[in-house]
C-alpha cells in the first residue's frame, strides 16, 4: 500500500539498497576523477535521516522526498565536479 508508513524493516532495507547503489557510485567517481562526490554522502545521510524519522509519512511522500534530495545534491555535484580540470582536459589544451 503505497499510502502506508513503511515498517522498520523495509525502510532499513531500501536504505541498505540506496548506501550500496550510491557507494558504487562513488567508487566509480573516484576512480574517474579522483575526486571525493561529498554531496551524494550527503544524500545519504539526508535519506538516513528520512528514514530514520519516517515512520509516520507515507511511502509515496517518502520516495518522493528521496527524489528531491537526489535531485539537488546530484546537480550540485555535477556543477562542481565538472567544473575542475582533469588530467585528459589539461593534457588536450596545448
Amino acid at each position: 500500500e503505497p499510502w502506508n508508513p513503511l515498517p522498520l524493516a523495509f525502510r532499513m532495507l531500501l536504505l541498505a539498497g540506496i548506501v550500496c547503489f550510491f557507494g558504487g557510485m562513488d567508487i566509480g567517481i573516484w576512480r574517474a576523477f579522483r575526486v571525493v562526490a561529498f554531496e551524494r554522502l550527503l544524500a545519504v545521510l539526508t535519506i538516513a535521516l528520512l528514514l530514520g524519522f519516517s515512520s509516520s509519512l507515507d511511502a509515496v511522500w517518502l520516495i518522493v522526498s528521496f527524489d528531491v534530495v537526489v535531485i539537488v545534491t546530484l546537480v550540485t555535484e555535477h556543477l562542481r565536479i565538472e567544473a575542475q580540470p582533469t588530467a585528459a582536459s589539461i593534457h588536450h589544451e596545448h
